[in-house]
């Protein structure tokens, strides 16, 4: 009787330490199975594990982000090696690119009109 007793305890202590995984795939698996979604406790353990990574990365961004380096559309014009990256993957320039040089051929045409009107006016 004794020795039934030892086996049915360490049995419960086997079987107490294999619920208490902290993950077991096969039970996942099942479970969404025949379910459609994922245990409980496995949806707690991917928010914890995206909160986790969310932070990380907010930190690092962060981190690395220069505190004087303005973002905006100046800085970004101002780097020919993002746009010769922009052209060589899409074939054109950025749209933000693309309205600078139609912005500076606008003012090349207007300064090239009011000249050809004051040669023309001078005559």
């Amino acid at each position: 009787m004794r020795r039934l007793v030892a086996i049915s305890l360490a049995g419960a202590m086997f079987a107490a330490a294999g619920l208490a995984q902290s993950r077991n795939p096969w039970l996942e698996q099942w479970f969404k199975t025949k379910t459609g979604h994922y245990s409980p406790m496995e949806e707690a353990r991917l928010r914890a594990e995206q909160q986790r990574a969310e932070r990380a990365n907010a930190a690092l961004r962060e981190k690395t982000t220069p505190q004087g380096a303005p973002r905006n559309e100046s800085t970004m014009r101002t780097n020919p090696r993002l746009e010769q990256w922009f052209k060589t993957k899409f074939g054109h320039y950025s749209p933000m690119e693309e309205a600078r040089l139609r912005a500076e051929q606008a003012n090349k045409s207007k300064q090239a009109r009011a000249n050809s009107g004051k040669l023309l006016g001078s005559l």
